[in-house]
């Protein structure tokens, strides 16, 4: 009798332990399931596109969007009396050529490059030789249609004349701004070490660079952008 009740009992046990396991697996199928569901109906992030715009309709700048930047200012070249940004001093000498005073806020709204120079001068005289750098900036300045830049010389006066300096401007037929700094005045403005050196002043009348012309990365550079920014594109473009 009793062997017949541990049987009944032991067969209700069992029955609920397959009830309870069967439970746990539906339930475990269930979650299993949903997820994939949630992965099935999302899709991919590479897959999102990031633009609905095609590629190949980005547009580009236009040509006058791109600016070539005048080269870096060399500090070490001058005597820490300018720098980059400020307003340029002004100043007024005269162009022995024409007896016209020469003033540098006469040019505003036009870049201004300086040139200090000197006719004893090799680096100087290599510049200004009929097919030298600088005569060719000076011929393209005077050939341009309304040129953006103005190119003024401006002649030191240790050991040197205006007479001197003029007589070589006029042997290699230089066509651009001649003065003479009577007493160096404006170079001690400027702080100017050596010679040559350059000053280019902007359209706002501050300063955009400066440095000694011998060194060739730089000149280089210089002449590049002031060709862009004021030969070959007009004034006002």
């Amino acid at each position: 009798m009793l062997n017949r009740l541990q049987l009944f009992a032991l067969a209700g046990v069992l029955l609920l332990l397959c009830a309870c396991h069967s439970t746990h697996k539906d339930h475990d199928n269930s979650k299993v399931d949903n997820s994939a569901a949630n992965e099935e109906s999302t899709p991919p992030e590479n897959n999102e596109p990031a633009n609905t715009e095609p590629a190949n309709e980005v547009s580009e700048p236009d040509n006058e969007e791109f600016c070539l930047l005048p080269p870096e200012a060399r500090p070490q070249d001058l005597n820490d009396k300018i720098e980059v940004g400020q307003i340029a001093p002004d100043f007024k000498l005269n162009d022995p050529k024409t007896g016209e005073e020469v003033k540098l806020s006469f040019y505003r709204g036009k870049t201004v490059l300086l040139f200090f120079w000197a006719s004893w001068c090799p680096y100087c005289k290599m510049a200004y030789k009929p097919k030298g750098s600088m005569n060719k900036l000076s011929q393209e300045v005077v050939d341009a249609n309304d040129p953006g830049l103005v190119l003024i010389n401006i002649g030191t006066s240790i050991d040197d004349t205006a007479e001197t300096q003029e007589a070589f401007f006029k042997s290699n037929e230089v066509k651009a701004i001649s003065t003479h700094d009577e007493g160096n005045k404006l170079e001690s403005t400027y702080g100017i070490l050596g010679v040559p050196t350059c000053v280019v002043i902007g359209k706002d009348g501050k300063i955009l660079t400066f440095g000694s012309y011998r060194v060739g990365k730089y000149s280089q550079q210089l002449l590049e952008y002031v060709r862009q920014e004021c030969i070959e594109k007009p004034e006002g473009e």
